[in-house]
């Protein structure tokens, strides 16, 4: 079932390529990963109404430590969004755009989220765009901005250095002077879950013991225990 799992997941990976939907280097991850065996789950983090947001500029906000317990949830679609209630203008129709309620020309947002090893962390991209401008941090660094008085460009940032064990928070600045205003939001954080090469080590290991790990020299049948274990681990 795993392993059927893990195809799968490949080849939701190259439909999504096919659409646009995932960089090139996603792709040369999963690649690498079906090779090594290893099976994968994707944190997709986009823009919609999970997100905190707050009109007023105070110091530390974009840090993971941060209290943010008294902002506001954004709105989706962008309430002034010109007619474009999705991202389908960056060909991401699945997904909206965000602001805050209150047509604030500069907003704060924040978007906390878990991961429980940074090791097992393959891949970690953000695509951003706003109308008109915004700095994205990553637990408090800044790792793309865009401040040139217009709308776009989208922005790909590669963030996979910028994590951390358990908690993170993506900050976004994002500023408009006026008219249409809103912001489009869509990272991908690729990792690893499992991966099948002690099984294929324990399977080498089985054949050349005569079929049984813990199997003596030719007493036809290994200790039932032993198997019941490997089982639970592998299966």
């Amino acid at each position: 079932m795993k392993t059927q799992t893990l195809l799968l997941s490949f080849i939701l990976i190259l439909v999504l390529f096919a659409l646009g939907s995932v960089p090139t280097s996603t792709l040369d991850v999963a690649v690498a990963a079906l090779v090594r065996g290893e099976l994968t789950s994707t944190l997709h983090i986009v823009s919609d109404s999970s997100w905190l947001v707050s009109g007023i500029l105070v110091s530390g906000w974009e840090t993971v430590e941060f209290d943010d317990s008294g902002w506001e949830f954004t709105v989706i679609p962008a309430p002034v969004n010109c007619g474009f209630p999705t991202c389908s203008f960056i060909g991401k129709p699945d997904i909206s755009t965000m602001w805050s309620a209150i047509q604030y020309q500069t907003i704060y947002l924040r978007k906390q989220f878990f991961i429980e090893s940074s090791s097992a962390v393959l891949s970690a991209t953000i695509e951003t765009r706003c109308d008109d401008d915004h700095d994205v941090y990553i637990n408090g660094t800044l790792v793309a901005s865009d401040w040139d008085g217009v709308a776009g460009p989208l922005l790909k940032t590669d963030i996979r250095t910028n994590l951390q064990n358990g908690k993170n928070v993506i900050a976004i600045k994002a500023g408009d002077t006026g008219g249409c205003r809103h912001l489009c939001v869509d990272a991908n954080i690729i990792l690893q879950t499992y991966s099948v090469t002690s099984r294929i080590d324990w399977w080498c290991k089985s054949e050349i013991n005569g079929g049984r790990i813990g199997q003596k020299a030719g007493s036809g049948k290994a200790p039932r225990a032993r198997e019941r274990d490997v089982s639970a681990i592998y299966s």
